[in-house]
């Protein structure tokens, strides 16, 4: 007859154990940042490239106005998945985790931040002034 007998804490067990937390990644960050600048570039340049090099301007007018409440929307998504997915986590990192790249990541996620600060007062300017 075998008896039983308690093992110590520290004994290995097998299954799923737990890791600590990763530090945030500056890699997934940054291309993060370059995709979302990467979207706002075509919303940008594909009306002025779709029509090029045609006479047809009220076409344009059109496509240009419905652009427009795209654009006019555009700091606001952008900023907002620019915070959750690339600036959020480079800002909660713990602070011994914070490397150059990490850091530098982050001082150009929040570059970019204020630049769409700037970019949404202006479009609010455009729009009231074409508006009225």
């Amino acid at each position: 007859m075998t008896t039983m007998r308690i093992l110590p804490d520290d004994f290995p067990k097998s299954g799923y154990q737990l890791r600590p937390p990763a530090p945030p990644s500056a890699g997934r960050a940054l291309s993060v940042l370059i995709a979302v600048c990467a979207v706002l570039w075509v919303m940008l340049i594909l009306p002025s490239w779709y029509l090029s090099g045609t006479g047809d301007w009220q076409s344009y007018n059109d496509l240009l106005g419905i652009a427009c409440y795209a654009l006019a929307a555009a700091p606001l998504w952008s900023s907002y998945i620019v915070w959750r997915w690339a600036t959020g986590p480079m800002w909660l990192a713990e602070p011994m985790q914070i490397e150059f790249k990490r850091g530098l990541v982050l001082a150009l996620c929040l570059v970019f931040h204020l630049v769409m600060i700037v970019a949404g007062f202006f479009l609010a300017l455009l729009l009231v002034s074409v508006l009225s």
